[in-house]
């Protein structure tokens, strides 16, 4: 990564033959108003989208060719300056790909020898990257970064003596700097390659990646990966795929795998190296998976597509291609993180449009950041969110004091966006929000794992939830429910209260503008807690986690306050997923835990296009109901799971709908029709009573149905029937 070159000033070089480029002087204005912020919060996606819409409408309009752009030397300049900084592996190839045009205007330019071999350098091709190193110095001997990387190199290929020497011209240029220093004592004590480029450039942020303390250690480590390949481990990871040949396609590589139903195309977007340094377990799991419940999927119509083809990338996000037609190769993608969960599917291949980003200004990140260290503490480090549309939640990391002996993690740039509070809240000062997390002083903040990330994934979580149109957060609102934030713990959802251990005046931070930004503390807590809150209210949960004792700082393995007692499953409750998903996981099922809801999914469903829901819920969820009426959402069980926090209760219905309920849904005399009998009825039919008792299913063959509109019309069919017959019979009674 090429942090050097951020505390050292961007235009060093930029100034060269600066008359001569396509860059204005209003856009090499903005490029540094964008990335000359001393390196503490620096947005270099947002330097590379100005820049690649430069090129793009520069293009376009007619006023200079690709092929202009590309030999322009402050075009690559900047090119590679930001390119290098996103430190991701697809961004060093990419400065691979576009400095070569501009070498013929490169003479005596030290930075773009530099840069040059720092892309090179990071996408495995070290030959390469020496070469250039070396001649950057020989052009330009003045530049010192050119001296860093050229000892670096010198070192990894045995010249020692040469290292230290150039180690030692570098001191000349700037005396004493810690890069050289740091790097001097390296090439002595013989460290790698990986291990000299493992650092910050900065003393302080470099001492907190050393100490493991770094949130985004396990990122950077994933990148310098794909320096130099490790043969053996890649032995491995072939056989366990089975790989017979990679091949190279671009940056990536490549490979047919030959599943037990049919051959996919599979594509790691890294290199060799990367592949090697892949986690093998992890890669065992996802053929698992391939082979088994992502080999195909059915979509609301009960249509089967298969899988033809998995991409994975550095940080073990998957994407899905799924075929619709073999003739064309249409397909629709599903995209999952690095636990198998989907975060979102392309429909005909196509990418959704990426929202525009929203970000503050230089003087509310000034504002927020300042009202943070006042209240909160000292920030000493910043995890960056490098998302390229939408909000950007940088997360601050406090670490523990005398005051406040726990890490203390902070969103900064959730608050940038409004959002779209209910018609009564409209005139309040709460449309901008921060998150907040306290997690116990020996948390290893910098370790990758998921027992140790959760947290800052669930902050970026509900960010992103609320960020989204028509969503809003605050105070006693409950978000998730269901599947556990990790292994080694079963909290599964957040419950927004005011921050804790600080004064008042910490709960909200003024804009330069006069606006409010609201500070939320994220306490996770357990499935049988939400639905305490969901059945009772927030008042009544934060009484019991207070009078439980539960602290606010995170502990994985606290007491569940609502495990065991008689209010904790209200009177009005018909059904809860929480039952079904004890069979499912008992059982080791091979299913999607969404499968729990889908009954009860269609059961909503139901009630809502007879127009059985009670003023209460039709008055909060009026826009889901309009959308199912209107054909739009046929599929109710994200909604039941993370809204209805995975239950469903008599008072959901209004009078007719909960007195058919009392007699219908959970009504179990044998002489009589009930619901979860007419499920199980349908799943016989379905699967065939041989095959129903042969086991497979383990007497859970209800969970195993598709989900598709054929499933609700026949049980919509079926509940319409006993509706029509209680209904005679309460018009007889009368």
């Amino acid at each position: 990564m090429e942090d050097n070159e951020k505390t050292n000033g961007i235009n060093q070089e930029e100034n060269t033959n600066r008359a001569a480029s396509l860059l204005g002087e209003d856009d090499v204005a903005m490029l540094e108003y964008y990335l000359n912020d001393d390196g503490a919060r620096s947005y270099f996606w947002r330097g590379m989208q100005f820049l690649d819409d430069f090129i793009e409408s520069g293009v376009k309009e007619g006023r200079f060719t690709e092929e202009q752009a590309r030999e322009d030397l402050q075009i690559a300049l900047w090119y590679a300056y930001i390119y290098n900084n996103l430190d991701r592996y697809g961004a060093y190839y990419s400065v691979t790909e576009w400095m070569p045009a501009s070498e013929k205007n490169a003479k005596g330019c030290g930075a773009w020898y530099y840069r040059y071999a720092c892309a090179l350098l990071y996408t495995g091709q070290l030959e390469a990257a020496r070469e250039y190193a070396e001649r950057g110095v020989a052009e330009d001997p003045s530049y010192p970064w050119g001296w860093l990387q050229a000892a670096k190199l010198r070192a990894h290929f045995g010249d020692k003596q040469g290292a230290l020497d150039a180690v030692a011209r570098g001191l000349e240029l700037v005396p004493d700097d810690y890069e050289f220093t740091t790097l001097r004592r390296e090439i002595e004590e013989g460290r790698t390659l990986e291990e000299m480029e493992f650092h910050w450039i900065n003393p302080d942020s470099d001492a907190e990646l050393q100490e493991g303390l770094d949130a985004d250690a396990e990122a950077k480590l994933r990148q310098i990966d794909c320096i130099r390949p490790d043969e053996e481990k890649l032995d491995r990871i072939k056989a366990i795929l089975g790989i017979e040949q990679l091949e190279q396609v671009g940056p990536f590589v490549r490979f047919n795998y030959k599943g037990r139903a049919r051959e996919i195309d599979m594509l790691f977007r890294m290199n060799e190296a990367g592949l090697s340094k892949t986690n093998p377990e992890w890669l065992t799991e996802l053929r698992g998976k391939i082979d088994g419940e992502w080999a195909e999927i059915t979509d609301a119509e009960g249509r089967t597509y298969p899988l033809a083809g998995i991409a994975v990338a550095l940080d073990y996000t998957t994407d899905a291609y799924y075929l619709t037609d073999a003739e064309s190769g249409e397909a629709f993608i599903v995209h999952r993180d690095k636990n198998g969960e989907i975060i979102r599917r392309e429909e005909g291949g196509e990418e959704a449009p990426q929202r525009e980003p929203e970000l503050y200004t230089e003087d509310e990140t000034a504002a927020i950041t300042a009202h943070i260290e006042k209240y909160y503490g000292k920030i000493k480090t910043i995890s960056h969110d490098n998302n390229p549309g939408g909000v950007c939640a940088d997360i601050c990391i406090i670490p523990p004091s005398i005051e406040r002996d726990y890490y203390t993690l902070v969103t900064c740039g959730l608050g940038a966006h409004v959002m779209d509070l209910p018609e009564e809240l409209k005139d309040s000062d709460m449309s901008r929000a921060e998150l907040m997390i306290c997690l116990p002083k020996d948390w290893k903040i910098s370790d990758g794992g998921d027992v140790w990330q959760w947290p800052a994934n669930v902050l970026r979580w509900i960010a992103e939830i609320a960020s989204e149109p028509d969503t809003w957060i605050g105070w006693g609102h409950t978000i998730g429910g269901g599947r556990a934030f990790s292994r080694d713990t079963e909290l599964c959802a957040a419950f927004l209260a005011a921050p804790q251990n600080v004064k008042k005046e910490a709960f909200r931070a003024a804009l330069p503008n006069g606006e409010k930004v609201c500070f939320y503390l994220v306490i996770p807590i357990y499935q049988e807690e939400l639905d305490y809150k969901i059945a009772h209210s927030a008042d009544g949960l934060s009484s019991r986690l207070a009078d439980a004792g539960a602290s606010f700082v995170v502990d994985p393995q606290r007491p569940n306050t609502c495990e065991g007692g008689a209010d904790e499953v209200p009177p009005e409750l018909m059904d809860d997923a929480a039952w079904h998903l004890k069979d499912l996981r008992g059982k080791n099922l091979p299913l999607d835990e969404i499968a729990a809801y889908g009954h009860m999914a269609i059961y909503l469903r139901w009630c809502i296009e007879r127009g059985l829901m009670s003023a209460d819920f039709t008055r909060k969820y009026g826009n889901v109901i309009k959308s199912v009426l209107e054909g739009k959402t046929t599929d109710l069980r994200e909604f039941v799971r993370g809204e209805l926090g995975g239950r469903l209760l008599h008072t959901l219905f209004d009078e007719i709908g909960d007195a058919f309920a009392w007699r219908y849904y959970d009504y179990s005399d044998a002489d009589e029709p009930f619901y979860p009998k007419d499920v199980d009825d349908y799943a016989e039919r379905f699967f065939g009573k041989e095959r129903c008792e042969s086991g497979e299913m383990q007497d859970e063959e209800y969970l195993f149905i598709p989900f598709d509109e054929n499933y609700y019309k026949a049980l919509a069919e079926t509940i319409s029937r006993r509706f029509d017959d209680w209904t005679r019979k309460q018009q007889t009674k009368r």
